[in-house]
């Protein structure tokens, strides 16, 4: 007699196609530029997080139109994942999407400019990089091991970096005096 098989059971195994390559998306594209520079506001930590974790791996998918507030019943919810206004959040004290009680709320507006400017010295500091140093530091801000602001100096620079020149004169030490008088010396 067939035994009946239970799919509730303890898993077995691990999942059944491997990917062969991980995930990255085009971190150029104009999509992902624009929901980069939405801020995420009225947030406690933990649901920053899993906003930052949605943009980062592109599952941010921005609100279309306003919705509306649970509490106020206002069409007042212009953030994607919320479900209470700005305005009530303030008021209440509470974070924006889970509706939990925080003292700690993370309030972070960039503007565009600002992070643009951000991310043209983060490219900047890759470029001053060898190719090896450039690639472990990439893997390293994937890993988390690394923050974009912490990254260091080029052991190496490249030589088209050098603002001053002087260093590689080697005719610093002559003068044009001293070669003068050697040479009237030698006439007489």
């Amino acid at each position: 007699m067939p035994q009946k098989v239970s799919t509730s059971g303890k898993k077995k195994g691990g999942q059944k196609h491997q990917n062969v390559v991980a995930y990255k998306h085009n971190p150029g594209s104009r999509t992902t530029r624009k929901i980069l520079a939405l801020p995420n506001t009225h947030l406690c930590p933990k649901c920053h997080e899993m906003i930052e974790w949605r943009k980062r791996f592109r599952k941010y998918k921005p609100i279309s139109a306003p919705k509306k507030c649970v509490w106020c019943s206002q069409k007042a919810v212009r953030e994607a994942y919320h479900v209470i206004c700005k305005k009530c959040s303030e008021e209440k004290n509470v974070c924006a999407k889970c509706l939990q009680p925080s003292e700690e709320k993370i309030n972070n507006t960039k503007s565009t400019q600002e992070i643009r400017k951000e991310e043209q010295e983060f490219e900047n500091k890759l470029n001053r990089l060898k190719e090896r140093e450039r690639r472990t530091v990439l893997r390293k801000i994937e890993r988390g091991e690394l923050d974009k602001d912490n990254i260091p100096e080029p052991k190496n620079p490249k030589f088209d970096d050098f603002d001053d020149f002087d260093d590689f004169d080697d005719f610093d030490d002559f003068d044009d005096e001293e070669d003068a008088e050697e040479e009237e010396e030698e006439t007489k």
